[in-house]
């Protein structure tokens, strides 16, 4: 059986399946592709919009709901989720203006709360690459929230409620704020 999108003559880098085996995150040169293994076909295609023909990295979360992806010559992690098959957001950088920092590895913790991403830096005096750490993002949804409250000191009005969560019946945001 091949997977191959109707004139793409582009090679796969790396390949990740999710646990039940029924989608393939393929890397490429030019894009992050998602494939429905039963029915042979690339659903979802995601152009990376940064240097075409640098290697692409990706990290799929435990649960199979995330993957992360960039490039090997950018500092942008970007989200996808992969149900619904569409970027979450900008990326997610943390560096800025750093131009001789790049990503070289994505990884998801057991439990899919933490993403580690890897960086390098280019030492322009002595022309070599050296290993400069290790930046920790958190994706558990529960900390978010714990830090918005933290931040803002106070729960959402109903208007805010309503623009951002919809019909859902309004309720505290904050439970630890009166």
């Amino acid at each position: 059986m091949e997977l191959q999108a109707r004139g793409s003559g582009e090679a796969a880098g790396s390949l990740t399946f999710t646990s039940d085996g029924k989608t393939l995150i393929a890397t490429g040169s030019e894009a992050i592709s998602v494939w429905d293994v039963s029915s042979h076909t690339q659903v979802n295609r995601v152009s990376k919009g940064t240097i075409i023909g640098s290697a692409a990295i990706a990290a799929l979360s435990p649960d199979a709901k995330i993957v992360v992806w960039s490039t090997l010559a950018s500092l942008d992690v970007n989200v996808l989720d992969v149900r619904a098959r569409q970027q979450f957001g900008p990326a997610l950088r943390y560096f800025t203006a750093l131009p001789d920092f790049y990503l070289d590895g994505l990884a998801f913790s057991p439990d899919g709360k933490t993403l580690a991403s890897a960086y390098w830096r280019w030492i322009s005096s002595t022309r070599n690459w050296a290993q400069s750490g290790i930046f920790l993002w958190t994706f558990d949804p529960g900390a978010w929230a714990r830090q918005a409250c933290t931040v803002a000191n106070r729960n959402l009005t109903p208007e805010e409620w309503a623009q951002y969560l919809g019909p859902a019946p309004y309720r505290k945001t904050c439970p630890r704020i009166p």
